[in-house]
């Protein structure tokens, strides 16, 4: 049982006049099903690494208050209040839109009262988590800071222990009406995360089931790292002009890291090879930021605007100098326990990226009419590798496109509405995975594209339908038969969403969606039959629904229930094995109250309420179990 102190819980019990943490709830703020995260819940189709079958943040896509954003590692949860997935309709009236959707980030801001908030966490699988965020104003709304601290000793499904602190500060000063000076700071810390086993079957059909909660790994296999973001952001309205700065510093430090790979497994669980990579010492940083100047104005009901926007960044990474060690056959169902071997790590490869964009952008809003969003832009990317070996020639690329998106919607009626896009990109690719014999490289950003368009009509005045077809194409990159990571084609993820988001009834909120999609590998390798013309990893159906039901009468309580759907995925290269579908229900339930004056709030929540059993296969072809089931109990109170 959790005890807290009496005294501790009224510290600030005579400034709790905001409702703070005990007022969160994704279900009810979601606007649609296609992503959306408030504090520590998260819900919809898409999230900040899935979105269309792509990963947003891998490409680059991230955005802080809407300001471009190089993101490096995860960042601390005590510096942001939420997300919002910017794909489809979500991202008309976006003046620089990206084709694999955007990730734009909320800062946790101070909002002119004193006010705390503490969370208490038991579980899952025993865990213990806390955290404290205070927001305290120096001159009421014009100045104030935001703080906290968090920290999660996390037993993981797998087995084994780890520890993860998080810290932020903000200040935000709003001189005039309109106008924001925002400096933050903030960091994450992971330590003591030892490598989860990796399972690479030696032909077409599943591993063996594994007790969950078994740690099959090695204790020597820490990882350890180290991340902080911090930057300033500056909003300042001028009359019909507007002024948006923000500047950004994220870095990531990693003293150690395994995978550890079980090749060549058997249905019986023996596997024949058992690898172990071992790296450290490596370094991500990236300087970023965008200034952004706006001009609005309005001729009868039209709403026009120009954006003249500068975006950039300056990123290096050392990586590489990995030690890999063949431990010999071993198994995949039981613990094989071996002796550390002595590490001694190679001399770190670099990779350098400048890259600068400039462009302009025009919106208009035409009311009860519609709105037209086009924008140009001119990219300039330059990456350099450096190898540490001296034999390696040094590799430079380069490239200058020309981007551009043009976006419209049509308002048919009061309740209903067209939509649809053209987006061009220059975006990054995904970084080798560890069974790649050349792990860990970054190929140079790519060129992608993506079409869009659909229909959102409202049933109710609180309940919204949007319905939409897409097509996002990019080049391929997988690891071929020689585990060499490189492109292997282009691939075009085509799909249709469906998103459902609103009020059923009093008390009833849902967010419900589904996506199709199609995704289609084309190019000299599937012609020829080496690969599949489906990627690893990819599924073909997702469905989600929440509901959130306060019913009348039964007072403080709420209760929650989250269904969700996956269709079968591409197993392996050459299509032909899937790993089957599988369904999970979670159920939850809130129960609000107060302490003396003070807000509090239980929240119970169980995952996986069936305990289905069932396997996530990577792009690269590698298993791990889906979690078993899991129980949450957390107490919130706003001081």
């Amino acid at each position: 049982m959790i005890k807290i102190p009496f005294l501790f819980l009224m510290m600030f019990s005579s400034t709790a006049a905001l409702a703070q943490r005990t007022g969160d709830n994704v279900v009810t703020a979601a606007g649609d099903a296609f992503g959306k995260a408030v504090g520590n819940e998260r819900i919809g189709l898409y999230s900040i690494e899935d979105v269309r079958g792509f990963n947003p943040i891998d490409a680059g896509n991230a955005r802080i208050e809407g300001l471009y954003f190089a993101q490096q590692d995860r960042l601390a949860s005590r510096l942001i209040e939420g997300s919002t997935i910017r794909v489809g309709i979500t991202a008309q009236g976006y003046p620089f839109p990206a084709p694999t959707g955007i990730v734009d980030y909320r800062l946790i801001l101070p909002e002119g009262k004193a006010s705390a908030s503490l969370e208490i966490e038991r579980g899952p699988y025993g865990g213990a988590a806390g955290s404290l965020e205070t927001k305290f104003p120096i001159l009421g709304k014009r100045l104030g800071f935001a703080a906290g601290v968090g920290a999660r000793r996390q037993i993981r499904p797998e087995g084994g222990i780890n520890n993860f602190r998080a810290y932020a500060v903000s200040l935000a000063w709003r001189p005039y009406s309109g106008a924001e000076i925002i400096p933050f700071w903030s960091g994450f810390n992971n330590r003591n995360d030892e490598a989860r086993v990796t399972i690479f079957p030696a032909g077409g059909f599943l591993p063996p089931k594994i007790k969950r909660g078994q740690f099959l790994g090695q204790t020597w296999t820490d990882r350890n790292t180290s991340s902080r973001a911090y930057g300033m952001i500056v909003k300042l309205p001028f009359g019909a002009w507007r002024a948006e700065m923000g500047l950004f510093e994220a870095e990531k430090e990693t003293s150690s890291i395994f995978a550890d790979l079980l090749l060549g497994v058997t249905a019986d669980g023996r596997a024949a090879r058992r690898i172990i990579i071992a790296d450290g010492n490596n370094h991500d940083n990236a300087l970023s930021g965008e200034a952004r100047l706006a001009r609005t104005w309005t001729s009868g009901n039209m709403r026009h605007s120009v954006t003249a926007s500068l975006r950039g960044r300056n990123q290096n990474r050392l990586f590489g100098g990995q030690q890999q060690f063949n431990l010999g056959a071993s198994s995949s169902s039981l613990p094989d326990l071996r002796p550390q071997p002595v590490i001694s790590l190679g001399l770190d490869d670099s990779d350098k990226v400048r890259q600068l964009t400039y462009g302009v952008a025009y919106g208009l809003q035409w009311a009860r009419r519609g709105s037209l969003d086009l924008s140009v832009s001119k990219s300039r990317y330059r990456k350099t590798v450096d190898f540490a070996d001296p034999r390696l020639p040094t590799l430079l690329t380069k490239d200058a496109p020309l981007l551009f998106s043009a976006t419209a919607s049509v308002t048919v009626t009061n309740k209903f509405a067209l939509y649809g896009g053209f987006v061009r990109g220059l975006e990054e690719a995904i970084i080798a995975p560890d069974i790649a014999v050349n792990r860990a490289e970054a190929p140079a950003a790519i060129r992608t594209r993506q079409i869009d368009g659909g229909f959102r009509y409202a049933l109710t005045p609180k309940l919204t339908l949007v319905a939409g077809a897409f097509s996002v194409k990019k080049p391929y990159y997988n690891i071929d038969a020689g585990l060499r990571f490189r492109q292997l084609g282009i691939v075009d993820n085509r799909g249709i969403e469906v998103s459902l988001a609103g009020s059923l009834a009093k008390g009833l909120s849902v967010v419900a969606g589904t996506v199709f999609l199609d995704p289609t590998i084309s190019g000299e390798d599937v012609a020829t039959g080496r690969i599949g013309s489906r990627p690893i990893g990819s599924l073909t159906r997702r469905n989600i629904a929440n509901f959130d039901w306060r019913p009348e009468g039964v007072g403080p309580w709420s209760f929650d229930l989250a269904v969700e759907s996956q269709s079968a995925r591409t197993a392996n290269a050459d299509n032909s094995f899937s790993v089957p579908a599988r369904e999970n229900l979670s159920l939850g339930t809130r129960y609000r109250f107060k302490i003396k004056q003070v807000p509090a709030l239980i929240r119970v929540q169980m995952t996986n309420v069936l305990n289905t059993y069932g396997w996530q296969v990577s792009s690269s072809g590698g298993y791990q179990y889906n979690n078993a089931r899991t129980f949450t109990v957390q107490l919130v109170a706003d001081l």
